[in-house]
């Protein structure tokens, strides 16, 4: 689904767990109240990570955000469940485009970038997302 598909249902709110939290109780909840509950899975092991996705309810709109080149690799073993958003840094979303093809038919793909610079040389064809610290 295009992300302007997506906004012409409702503007939803955007909620991360914090990083290392397995508890997903945060992002279910907000993916029941319509907005989108996000899993942020830095730091986990491969293991830890598909277990905390598996824990996501069914319904409603929620993602997750891979942080290394490592995780991709979960990608086969989660492309069944029904998630809407995946959320990589740019280094891992550039070395796979080819990969993300098959998840860009059930999510909106969003390369997350540290400088505008970045998100120029990385454009997603989905959404750009600028990480300010």
């Amino acid at each position: 689904m295009k992300l302007d598909e997506k906004l012409k249902e409702h503007y939803p709110i955007f909620v991360y767990n914090p990083p290392g939290l397995k508890d997903t109780k945060l992002a279910n909840e907000v993916a029941k109240a319509q907005g989108v509950g996000l899993i942020d899975l830095q730091g986990f092991s491969n293991q830890d990570a598909l277990n905390v996705v598996k824990k996501m309810n069914k319904s409603g709109s929620w993602g997750i955000r891979l942080d290394s080149k490592e995780q991709i690799t979960i990608l086969d073993d989660i492309v069944s469940l029904d998630f809407s958003y995946l959320i990589l840094p740019a280094n891992i979303f550039a070395a796979n485009k080819k990969r993300l093809t098959q998840i860009k038919k059930q999510a909106i793909l969003v390369c997350e970038t540290i400088s505008l610079e970045e998100a120029m040389l990385v454009p997603s064809d989905d959404l750009d997302l600028l990480k300010v610290y």
